[in-house]
């Protein structure tokens, strides 16, 4: 993004001249450009999952076949993390769903905020039993759910469909949104438009300085398949 300033700098300068006997005045314009940096940083470039190698598993175990991520064992909560740090203060995620088994899985999500393998982090859970148009903002301490922040029927997720979220402010003042299909150059938030979805409930226990992000999954009898990860924060 580029600002342009006008720097007017008035020099002023007077001489007498006994021949002439007057004075007189100059002004001077200068332009400046000014670039400022990006703040669409992107930290994890597109990830294809041709393996777990970069990726810590904090419960259950994940799995990778013919390029998709997946999770067992059922009816519990599995979460994996990337290992490279994103910032702590706005992050996002952009996920595509591959296969979406709303009627045999409890959901899957974006893992956001998370310090580690404990502590309290942000899920954007979408699909599962509750329906293909079901998207929750919910908080976790460690692997259990601690609240249902919020939750919206705006989207019908589909195969195919790609999940982008981002989280923005602390405490009382967080703010978590969601795009369906999201797209830009580069392809991160600040371009992607206005959000589907925008949830800002006050959840109960904030996650306000995990700088670690990633994936989610509560199966039923069977498991979402997950593809291309990517995201960044500052």
């Amino acid at each position: 993004m580029k600002k342009w300033f006008l720097l007017v700098a008035g020099l002023f300068c007077c001489a007498s001249f006994a021949w002439a006997g007057f004075g007189y005045k100059v002004q001077t314009t200068i332009s400046v450009t000014v670039e400022e940096a990006s703040s669409c940083d992107i930290d994890i470039a597109t990830f294809e999952f041709a393996n777990l190698t970069g990726w810590t598993q904090d419960n259950g175990t994940w799995y990778v076949s013919s390029g998709i991520a997946y999770s067992s064992p059922a009816y519990q909560n599995n979460f994996i993390r990337n290992d490279t740090t994103v910032g702590a203060t706005n992050q996002w995620v952009k996920l595509q769903i591959n296969d979406l088994r709303n009627t045999d899985s409890a959901g899957s999500g974006i893992l956001l905020r998370a310090t580690g393998a404990t502590g309290y982090r942000y899920v954007a859970r979408f699909g599962g039993t509750d329906g293909a148009n079901n998207t929750k903002f919910t908080v976790y301490s460690a692997t259990v759910e601690d609240q249902v922040i919020e939750q919206s029927t705006a989207i019908t997720w589909e195969d195919g469909d790609y999940i982008g979220a981002r989280i923005s402010g602390t405490g009382d003042a967080t703010v978590l949104e969601i795009w369906e299909n999201p797209t830009g150059d580069p392809d991160c938030p600040d371009n992607w438009g206005t959000a589907d979805i925008t949830f800002s409930g006050n959840p109960t226990n904030p996650a306000n300085t995990g700088t670690y992000v990633g994936m989610f999954q509560r199966n039923g009898s069977a498991s979402d398949y997950l593809d291309n990860f990517s995201a960044g924060g500052e």
